[in-house]
């Protein structure tokens, strides 16, 4: 099975001239709308799941790197983050008075451990890591250096 591919600024290969320029060609061939990311869909159920869809589609599209083919991976790490709010208020409330409240408070904390690990999972795939915003960010900086060099010039 190949290796997945990079990003050109990503690329540590030397190519020649026509190699970058094909592939530059390509992922800008690739760059998606975002337009059915306006607002969460309706199947996003919760309240702290809509909230933290709204707060985060915005910042997603100022990198760059996001449309609406991420729309499943954003509406599951906000799925997943909205149950784990709603589990670390549950675990607060709860007084631990009998033996029986041990077992349920280790059943909620090993739910919030699988719902954290979700939307962790769920979030680097559409580019909420720092290596994710980072690779968006040698990205754009590629784009700036281009626009410069073709207004004055290499310097």
């Amino acid at each position: 099975m190949p290796r997945s591919r990079k990003v050109v600024s990503l690329q540590t290969r030397h190519n020649t001239k026509a190699e970058t320029e094909a592939r530059r060609r390509e992922e800008t061939m690739v760059a998606l709308p975002s337009d059915q990311l306006v607002s969460p869909p309706s199947y996003l159920k919760g309240k702290e799941a809509r909230r933290e869809w709204r707060r985060v589609v915005p910042l997603l599209e100022q990198i760059g790197v996001f449309g609406n083919l991420d729309k499943s991976n954003l509406a599951a790490y906000c799925y997943n983050y909205g149950e784990w709010v709603e589990l670390i208020r549950k675990r607060s409330a709860l007084s631990i008075t009998e033996p029986e409240d041990f077992k349920i408070l280790q059943a909620i904390d090993k739910q919030i451990k699988v719902h954290e690990d979700q939307f962790r999972r769920f979030g680097s795939a559409c580019g909420m890591d720092p290596s994710g915003r980072l690779k968006a960010a040698a990205k754009q900086t590629q784009t700036e250096q281009e626009t410069i060099e073709a207004r004055f010039g290499a310097i």
